[in-house]
């Protein structure tokens, strides 16, 4: 669980009722639809259709050209070379144009990057090495965009470049026969959010000179895959994609995927595009992160199943060892924070170390930009040079960030939410300074996370025919979350142990209860007890035994009730504080907390540890004041020595200290930071 404020969409009762009444669905479906913007039963229908029509592939701008130049290619015979990413987008797009040419008939071959040499995108390594192969034309995939000097060595050695991409362009693209990318200034294509995978597709249409809806038969299910793992928007034309190549899983003859699925006891006739994220995606990214995205590649581009059988495997441990790197990497990443509690209070999170394993930082940068609500970037620095990865809030374009700094890279890329890079390990401080300077200097501040909730709800409309109902508007995943319900004013009937790190819990509202789980807590890290006063917000789906069938809970995110939108913005001003930022009058009072206000922190705390980021026991243990106000006096109260952090605790949990002598507030930075009315602005 996260802790953000809630943003819950109101949607109009009458409408609720007029879609319940027209469509004859239940009131839970309909809040749903309504808080999304089908509020009428038009708008309903045509969610509930194939999705977005596809648009002609040549409506992309240079897509006729690398049609024509690939065309040409296959008709002379030449050898193309497909060139791809170590990401599942990347790889799922390199086995769609892969097998769709050896179907064509065209001499060709496959190359990817890997993270540990070459690094992201097309390299002159890469180039001369296809080269000696005899490769007279590469089309990237999922790459491409910022290799202009690639490109150039390309034309050097007589190597002609289609470049097809879906990353942000940078100012001068590539001198390619083509460059297809929609989110060029001048294609004046209608959908924008295609993954790699889906261009390709594309591509595969213009080529074949057949409809997108034709070539979703054939490769739909790889564009899916593709799509849903590089979490793009589940809207529109990529709705229709999945959705389409979902259905086509279920009919799925390829070998490395059928036994991949098997292996992880996945049905593919019924899968999910959660199956898929969770699952399918981490397996085949696996080998990318561990070094070796081919052996990936050739599951998915397998047909025999004996072959098949032996990659899964080898994906599956090396998942299993991706996992425990992952652990690792956090527990050392906790250990930094714990030295320096600073880094946690910039606008954004920036750990640099070395030998970190490059290819599993980017999820420990999730983990973490969940864990703080703030953008997070892990450089791992090898000798001269150092690779970086961040990933993002909404709100903030880590894109845009990096590229602020673009002089001191030597290649990088990436998207609003993620982006990677690579640079001279000895300008890593300079891009550090650079990049707190772009976040503190940021005209509206750096964005508080907020948690979506589609409705507030009974939980007397929770049945198993209402949250049924709910699985018509899948596929879930960005754009198209899995719906989230709350409800408030609820009493803790019960919290009890799963495992070490899960909640059973049951709340009651009324005479009406619902039981569920509360992941990666146990009870005494919920911040509350039986018979408390909580508000909750939850999802819902169908969980199935041979005997019976029942509704699964789960609670997304349970704090203490009636905590306010203005204590959710004393947290944010607190930031802006520490981050450098000026305050307005307004800001700094609701921060400053009061000789009074201090002396309760610290006397709850003589009673009673608490974690320093933990907002949910922070919230129920000092429920009289803002949490803006009790970060402050927390910082206080450490800064003057009177209380401390457990020793040999990574988690930063703070007690009073033993025996302190005695202090004056002036001595604390943090109490005459808030305190100057030079920070006010004017």
């Amino acid at each position: 669980m996260s802790f953000s404020r809630w943003s819950i969409n109101n949607a109009d009762e009458n409408a609720i009722k007029k879609l319940c009444g027209e469509l004859g669905i239940p009131t839970l479906q309909a809040r749903v639809l309504a808080a999304r913007g089908y509020s009428t039963p038009e708008l309903a229908r045509d969610f509930f259709g194939d999705g977005d029509a596809l648009e002609d592939p040549l409506s992309i701008k240079d897509m006729d050209r690398a049609a024509e130049r690939i065309n040409a290619a296959i008709q002379n015979e030449e050898r193309i070379a497909v060139f791809g990413d170590y990401d599942v987008d990347g790889i799922t797009a390199t086995a769609l144009m892969w097998l769709f040419l050896q179907g064509c008939g065209a001499d060709v071959v496959c190359s990817l990057p890997t993270r540990d040499t070459t690094g992201y995108g097309i390299s002159k390594e890469a180039i001369d090495n296809l080269n000696k192969y005899g490769v007279s034309l590469i089309i990237t995939v999922d790459n491409g965009i910022s290799s202009y000097n690639e490109v150039e060595y390309a034309k050097t050695l007589g190597i002609d470049v289609v470049v097809t991409d879906h990353h942000l362009p940078p100012e001068q693209l590539p001198d390619a026969v083509a460059v297809v990318d929609p989110l060029r200034e001048d294609d004046t294509s209608t959908f924008k959010e295609f993954a790699g995978v889906g261009i390709a597709l594309k591509l595969a249409a213009a080529i074949d000179g057949c409809t997108v809806d034709e070539m979703l038969d054939y490769y739909g299910y790889l564009a899916a895959i593709g799509t849903v793992a590089d979490v793009m928007p589940l809207v529109g034309q990529n709705r229709t994609i999945v959705k389409a190549g979902m259905a086509g899983l279920g009919e799925c003859e390829a070998a490395g995927l059928m036994t991949l699925a098997q292996a992880r006891g996945l049905d593919l006739s019924s899968i999910s595009a959660q199956d898929i994220a969770f699952t399918i995606a981490p397996s085949l990214n696996a080998a990318g992160r561990m070094g070796d995205a081919d052996l990936a590649l050739r599951l998915l581009i397998c047909d025999d199943f004996d072959e098949a059988e032996k990659i899964a495997d080898q994906l599956i441990e090396l998942n299993s060892k991706r996992r425990e790197i992952e652990a690792d990497i956090i527990k050392d990443i906790d250990k930094i924070l714990k030295a320096n509690s600073g880094i946690i209070k910039k606008p954004i999170i920036i750990i640099d170390s070395e030998n970190l394993h490059s290819g599993v930082v980017g999820i420990v940068c999730s983990r973490l930009s969940e864990k703080y609500g703030k953008p997070v970037i892990i450089i791992s620095v090898e000798g001269g040079d150092a690779k970086g990865s961040g990933r993002s809030i909404e709100g903030f374009s880590l894109h845009a960030a990096i590229t602020s700094c673009g002089d001191l890279l030597t290649k990088f890329g990436g998207h609003e939410m993620a982006a990677g890079f690579t640079m001279n390990a000895q300008d890593v401080a300079e891009l550090k300074r650079r990049l707190f300077d772009y976040c503190t200097n940021a005209e509206e501040g750096m964005p508080y996370p907020e948690f979506r909730v589609d409705a507030l709800v009974n939980f007397s409309e929770v049945n198993i025919e209402s949250v049924e109902s709910l699985m018509s508007l899948a596929p879930f995943g960005c754009s198209n979350d899995e719906p989230v319900f709350a409800a408030k004013g609820l009493v803790v009937s019960d919290a009890v142990p799963m495992s070490e790190k899960h909640t059973k819990l049951t709340l009651k509202q009324g005479t009406e209860t619902l039981t569920g789980a509360v992941f990666g807590k146990a009870p005494g890290q919920l911040g509350f007890k039986p018979g408390d006063t909580v508000d909750a917000a939850f999802t819902l789906s169908i969980y199935e035994t041979p005997a019976k069938r029942y509704v699964s809970v789960n609670y997304r995110d349970v704090r203490r009730s009636g905590i306010s939108d203005e204590s959710f913005a004393s947290i944010k001003a607190y930031n802006d504080m520490c981050a450098g930022r000026a305050l307005t009058e307004e800001q700094r009072i609701s921060i400053a907390p009061s000789r009074d206000d201090i002396a309760y922190v610290y006397k709850l705390l003589k009673s009673e540890a608490v974690k320093r980021l933990d907002y949910f026991a922070i919230s129920s243990m000092f429920e009289k004041l803002a949490m803006g106000k009790v970060s402050a006096a927390l910082d206080v109260l450490e800064e003057l020595e009177l209380i401390e952090q457990l020793p040999g605790d990574g988690t930063h949990v703070l007690r009073a200290t033993e025996n302190p002598q005695k202090r004056e507030l002036s001595e604390s930075k943090t109490f005459n930071l808030i305190s100057n009315p030079q920070l006010i602005d004017a």
